[in-house]
């Protein structure tokens, strides 16, 4: 599911951090405090790595659709945390 600029400002936070994913392994974590955070999940021996690639609005959902449409099973973590910096600014 792509999320919307207009759908990440309608997450209000809860008691418990939570988070929204899709079928590409990124997600947007909600804290408890309203920090709305880009995390790209890799399923990696067994267990899941979560990389936290920033926050939003400071990386807005137009760089998530750009990280969705390079296919993430082509692109290593670092070099994708790479990318995100760069279009950040």
């Amino acid at each position: 599911m792509k999320l919307t600029s207009k759908q990440i400002k309608g997450l209000k936070p809860r008691e418990k951090r939570y988070q929204i994913t899709d079928e590409g392994g990124l997600a947007l974590r909600v804290q408890p405090s309203g920090v709305k955070s880009w995390v790209l999940r890799i399923p990696q021996s067994g267990r899941v790595l979560d990389l936290t690639l920033g926050h939003w609005p400071e990386i807005s959902s137009d760089v998530y659709s750009s990280i969705y449409k390079v296919g993430l099973n082509t692109v290593q973590p670092t070099s994708l945390r790479i990318l995100v910096l760069i279009r950040a600014y």
